[in-house]
């Protein structure tokens, strides 16, 4: 590609998109700031600084992927999604089990978590597949290979512990195959068979620990001091937070540590919003999360082709998932889980690769006007 296309590509961004990505990731680093200023524990006191650089290679990336042409991606899907289970072999092997899971690298002083990035690279190989099927996606044949690779990615999950990850996967898989063409009669089937599975293994195979976690979720006070504990600290901050709140690093349930530091910044961040900034600022935060996914959807639907319209809506529904279950988990809507919120959370790998994912819609977005002129593979 000649370099003069790249300012060209970079006039044709949907640059709405960028901003709005940009300014929530801005507000995250405000609220884990509130998060974690009133930490002990010097690592948590600069997390926002972390964040910061975490953002600046996140934005990076993002105009990186989205100057390469997505068809480029289905080209190479194979070693893609070769790539990506490979990444997760190697995390199993060599990460270091942290709260009994291996799913962070130790790089010196940086810590990675490589499943965030095959997420993206699950996407990828499976909307590459679909499209590769062409007039066969609603082939019996079709749909068992897309549950093979839904399998496989999940498994390897599930075998370094991260459950919550894991779950991210399902939802993600049902809606690509179902906007690609996949027979919804077989979709279905997958789903109740999945519901099926998942109250046998309620009863016979998951630990203990699992089990406390879905009581939990049903009544919090069964337990209030240890399983129930994070969820009624994360109900009673985001009540007490009233309609606008008790102000910027005023949460009480931050300052006292009733909102356990090891989460307030990372998967209940949602809490600590609702205690400083009440409905008022978490509905805006919502909107604008609501906002993205919708600008996602309106790029899916422009797109110039199915595939670039199927990666699409496999991105929304990723973006989408995490924010369902992110601030569901913390208001009793749904089990809790360790799901980050995107651009808010506080965690390197995942907002590098909430903006990689990006990259990819921006791509869509750009290459659309020939999408019809190049053969997809």
């Amino acid at each position: 590609m000649n370099i003069i296309e790249y300012p060209r590509k970079l006039l044709r961004l949907d640059w709405l998109l960028l901003f709005l990505a940009v300014g929530v990731s801005l507000a995250g680093l405000a609220f884990i700031r509130a998060a974690t200023w009133a930490s002990e524990q010097p690592g948590l006191v600069v997390a926002d600084s972390k964040q910061f650089v975490w953002l600046i290679l996140g934005v990076m990336a993002c105009l990186a992927t989205a100057m390469i042409d997505y068809r480029v991606y289905f080209r190479f899907f194979p070693f893609i999604g070769l790539a990506s289970l490979a990444i997760l072999v190697i995390t199993l092997i060599f990460a270091k089990e942290i709260q009994g899971s291996k799913s962070w690298i130790i790089i010196g002083p940086f810590s990675v978590q490589p499943a965030e990035f095959t997420k993206v690279g699950f996407i990828l190989t499976l909307s590459g597949f679909l499209a590769l099927r062409g007039k066969q996606v609603g082939d019996f044949s079709t749909f068992l290979g897309a549950m093979v690779i839904t399998g496989i990615f999940v498994l390897l999950i599930l075998a370094q512990g991260d459950n919550g990850t894991a779950l991210v996967f399902l939802p993600v898989s049902f809606m690509v195959m179902f906007v690609a063409g996949v027979s919804f009669l077989w979709i279905s089937i997958s789903i109740f068979s999945l519901v099926g599975l998942g109250t046998f293994a309620y009863f016979f195979l998951i630990p203990d620990y699992v089990r406390d976690r879905i009581l939990t979720f049903m009544d919090p006070t069964r337990d209030p001091q240890h399983t129930g504990y994070h969820l009624l600290e994360s109900l009673r901050a985001i009540i007490s937070g009233d309609l606008a709140g008790k102000g910027y690093m005023q949460g009480v349930g931050t300052v006292t540590g009733r909102l356990p530091k090891n989460v307030s910044h990372t998967d209940f961040i949602f809490p600590t919003i609702g205690e400083e900034h009440g409905f008022l600022g978490s509905a805006a935060l919502i909107l604008a999360l609501a906002l993205i996914l919708f600008w996602g959807l309106r790029i899916a639907f422009l797109a110039g082709d199915r595939a670039g319209t199927v990666l699409a809506v496999g991105i929304v529904a990723l973006f989408f998932t995490h924010i369902y279950q992110n601030i569901g988990m913390t208001m009793q809507m749904m089990p809790i889980t360790g799901i980050p919120l995107p651009f808010i959370s506080y965690g390197g790998s995942f907002l590098v690769s909430c903006f990689l994912a990006l990259g990819i819609l921006q791509s869509i977005n750009i290459h659309r006007a020939t999408s019809n002129k190049v053969p997809l593979l």
